[in-house]
């Protein structure tokens, strides 16, 4: 019976893809690298793409001709409109895989990578790799543990602090989600409460932060010998924590978009057996909507996925031939308020695909390419379309602060005035009158990302040249309006 399955597993996995509305169309636009057959890429790799739709990818390589046990971190980078860079080496010689984790901050112009340091099977560290706008590195040990680490997860708030979480162990069989921030030339990290016991290492935490501030960790925890998916929250200086479902074998992933909406993608099995299925669910407030199903019946799981400025959801879901061994790479997406699937490579040996959106809409993958039994090179498949416009309408990335000039203007007894935010946050909206004195305040709360407008009624105000401004954490101006009755 088993034999049987497998001989129509690729059948049922075309089946299921051919029912799909299919709209988006990609290319394999690179071969990364040309490794020989004796090299060994491990993943998973990390993608980021800044402002300029430079991507930066990170991953890891093994020679196995040199040394069974010699691993690097490596760096390359692909500007818009040109190739890509010679792979340049992070890490020294580790002991075994590091895993590696990159950002990039647009504000100072720097490229944060975070990796594992192995010495031998008990001892490693936690390492930071700044590249300065010099295309220096500077690499920052931030825990020495005499115990394994692994998995970190990087990311950068817009107050330009780094944050850092990890899978480690403080003692052999004691795992423990860890976290630090870096602010000042000061590592802070912390211990999460919620310790347990359990041999899932491979399980990465996913770290996301609020447009609030707030820091948001997802992470496999396991009581009792049954495992969970667990939300960690801190905004002040405690830990809440939020059993988000049972009996998850497989890492979630949590993604806070510039809304300030949870966006969380589950992979589900049972006693890890396939066939998976895939989950989606999100919430805006406190409550967590029913989990939608995207894929039955697949053996496959969602690997990475990205969230547009439309809460729209733009996902990698990688098929498996049979057990790990690699298979077809698929795009997923709810844009057009159903789930519509695509293929993104033709070949079927490719696996462990990293995704991300650039301020176009122009979605890029990252994979390893299988040459069994060992993964030999890194492909680079970019989407033909824009991912994000829906029936044409392309709503722009928002990445920067903007008061527009009020409308009409000059008016009578109202007036429309806009802003633009990059990110959700407490606004204060005032007029004063051309001698300094404060007339009216009409905001002082929490907006969303994007473009907002408050109502100006100066019923009671003479006629006049007046000035309103608006104040952020981040951002202040005035302009001027004019009262005519």
């Amino acid at each position: 019976m088993k034999y049987i399955f497998l001989i129509f597993l690729p059948l049922i996995i075309i089946c299921f893809f051919s029912n799909n509305n299919v709209k988006a169309q990609w290319v394999l636009a690179d071969t990364i690298t040309n490794y020989k057959s004796t090299d060994y890429i491990t993943t998973p790799n990390s993608i980021a793409i800044d402002n300029e739709n430079t991507i930066h990818i990170v991953w890891q390589k093994k020679d196995v001709e040199t040394n069974e046990n010699s691993w690097r971190i490596y760096y390359a980078k692909k500007p818009a409109n040109g190739n890509w860079s010679h792979p340049i080496p992070i890490s020294d010689t580790l002991y075994r895989s590091g895993y590696a984790s990159i950002a990039v901050n647009e504000k100072i112009q720097k490229i944060f990578i975070t990796y594992v340091k192995v010495y031998d099977n008990f001892r490693s560290e936690i390492v930071l790799a700044i590249q300065n706008s010099n295309l220096s590195w500077q690499k920052i040990n931030i825990v020495n543990d005499s115990l394994q680490n692994s998995q970190p997860t990087i990311s950068i708030d817009n107050d330009n602090i780094v944050h850092i979480t990890w899978l480690g162990m403080d003692s052999l069989y004691i795992h423990q989600i860890k976290y630090c921030n870096y602010n000042n030339k000061i590592w802070k990290v912390n211990t999460l409460e919620d310790n347990f016991f359990g041999d899932l290492y491979y399980a990465t935490p996913s770290l996301s932060i609020s447009p609030k501030g707030c820091i948001n960790i997802l992470y496999l925890n396991v009581i009792n010998g049954k495992p969970r998916n667990v939300h960690a929250k801190i905004c002040t200086d405690k830990w809440e924590y939020e059993l988000l479902n049972e009996s998850i074998n497989a890492q979630g992933i949590l993604k806070i978009s510039k809304s300030g909406r949870f966006n969380y993608i589950y992979n589900f099995t049972k006693d890890f057996q396939f066939p998976f299925k895939v989950y989606y669910t999100y919430k805006d407030n406190e409550d967590w909507t029913e989990p939608e199903l995207i894929s039955n019946n697949f053996d496959g799981y969602c690997t990475s996925y990205d969230v547009d400025n439309n809460n729209k959801i733009h996902m990698m879901l990688d098929s498996l031939v049979w057990a790990f061994k690699a298979g077809t790479i698929y795009y997923a997406t709810n844009k057009s308020g159903i789930w519509n699937i695509s293929k993104v490579s033709q070949e079927s040996n490719m696996y462990f695909s990293s995704f991300k959106l650039n301020k176009n809409g122009i979605g890029h993958v990252i994979a390893s390419y299988e040459e069994y039994p060992n993964p030999t090179d890194l492909f680079h498949f970019e989407s033909q379309d824009n991912l994000i416009s829906i029936n044409n309408n392309f709503t722009n990335y928002i990445d920067s602060y903007n008061l527009f000039q009020n409308y009409p203007n000059p008016f009578n007894s109202s007036t429309i005035i806009k802003f633009e935010l990059p990110v959700s946050q407490f606004v204060e909206i005032k007029v004063f009158d051309n001698l300094g004195k404060l007339v009216s305040k009409l905001a002082n709360k929490v907006f969303p990302y994007g473009i907002n407008n408050v109502n100006f009624v100066s019923s009671d105000l003479p006629s006049g040249v007046y000035f309103y401004s608006i104040n952020t954490k981040n951002f202040s101006t005035t302009k001027k309006l004019i009262i005519l009755k």
